[in-house]
C-alpha cells in the first residue's frame, strides 16, 4: 500500500513539474469549440500552444489567420495565409487562401502589391479560377480592359462543363453597360447548366425564354485570347 501511494504521488509531482501533453489536434479541437462559443482569445491561445509544439501545423495557423481576418486584421492574417501557402503549395485549399490574401491586400488598398500577387497567381497556378480571382479585384481596382481580358482567360481555362466563368463575365458586362455581351455571356452558361434557374431570371430579364433556343455554344466555344503584338527584330547582313 505505502509503495502504491508512494508510486501515486511521483505521478502527480511529475504532471505538475512538465504538466500533461495535449496533443495538437486536441488542441485544435479545444481552439474550434472555444472559438464557437465565442471565446477568441481562449481561441487563439491554443492554436499558438499548438505552434509553440509543432511549428509548422498549417492547420493551427489556419485557425489564428481565419481569426485575424474576421477580426480586420488585414496584414496579419494576410502574412498567416502566405506562411500556409508556403507550407502547403499543392493543398486543395490554396485557392481559397489566396482568395483571401487578395481581399486583404485589396483592404489595406496596396493595389501593386494586390496586382502581383494576381500575377504570380496565374503563373504558378494558371486555373479558371485564379483567372477570376484577377477579373474581380482588377474591376475592384477599376482597370476594366485588363479585367476584361481576365475573364475572357478564365472562361478559356475553364472545365467545359463549368458555366460560374460564363455567369461572372455577364455580371462584368452588366455592370459595364455592355447589354449584348452580357446576354451573349448568359446564354452560354444556359448552354453549359440550363438547370441554372439564376441564368434563366436574367434572361428573362432581357426578354429571352430559356430553352435549348436560348443557349449557345458557337465553334469556338470561347472567344479568342488578345493577340500580343509581335515584335520583329531584323538582322542586319552579314559583312
Amino acid at each position: 500500500m505505502k509503495v502504491t501511494t508512494h508510486w501515486a504521488m511521483i505521478g502527480m509531482l511529475t504532471l505538475t513539474m512538465f504538466g500533461c501533453h495535449i496533443t495538437n489536434p486536441t488542441l485544435r479541437e479545444k481552439a474550434i469549440n472555444a472559438k464557437k462559443d465565442g471565446n477568441t482569445e481562449r481561441a487563439l491561445k491554443l492554436y499558438s500552444k499548438a505552434l509553440s509544439q509543432i511549428d509548422t501545423d498549417w492547420r493551427a495557423m489556419e485557425g489564428i489567420a481565419n481569426i485575424r481576418f474576421e477580426q480586420q486584421n488585414w496584414i496579419d492574417a494576410q502574412l498567416g495565409y502566405e506562411k500556409i501557402i508556403s507550407l502547403q503549395p499543392d493543398n486543395a485549399r490554396v485557392s481559397h487562401w489566396l482568395d483571401r490574401v487578395a481581399e486583404c491586400l485589396f483592404k489595406q488598398g496596396r493595389a501593386d502589391a494586390l496586382q502581383d500577387m494576381l500575377r504570380n497567381a496565374n503563373e504558378q497556378y494558371g486555373s479558371s479560377s485564379d483567372f477570376l480571382r484577377q477579373a474581380n479585384y482588377l474591376t475592384k481596382v477599376g482597370d476594366m480592359d485588363q479585367a476584361q481580358v481576365a475573364y475572357r482567360k478564365a472562361v478559356h481555362f475553364a472545365d467545359k462543363t463549368d458555366d460560374a466563368p460564363w455567369i461572372a463575365m455577364a455580371a462584368f458586362y452588366e455592370l459595364v453597360g455592355d447589354k449584348g455581351q452580357a446576354i451573349e455571356a448568359l446564354r452560354r452558361a444556359h448552354a453549359i447548366n440550363p438547370a441554372n434557374l439564376s441564368v434563366a431570371d436574367r434572361l428573362r430579364h432581357y426578354g429571352i425564354v430559356p430553352g435549348p433556343a436560348a443557349g449557345i455554344q458557337p465553334t469556338p466555344a470561347v472567344p479568342p485570347l488578345p493577340q500580343v503584338e509581335q515584335v520583329v527584330t531584323e538582322t542586319a547582313p552579314a559583312e
